[in-house]
């Protein structure tokens, strides 16, 4: 198994902000800058290999 990142831990609300907080970048570089510091927040799951 490895370990990756699962949006389902955040709920609808949270969600919704993620996609606001994205929409509202101005660059490619905050965008993502915004994936990166969204991404590294999410809680770590245990995935099964493919």
């Amino acid at each position: 198994m490895s370990e990756g990142r699962s949006l389902e831990a955040l709920d609808e609300a949270e969600l919704r902000y993620v996609l606001t907080f994205l929409a509202e970048s101005t660059t490619t570089t905050i965008r993502q800058a915004r994936v990166e510091a969204i991404v590294s927040a999410l809680p770590m799951v245990a995935r099964s290999p493919r």
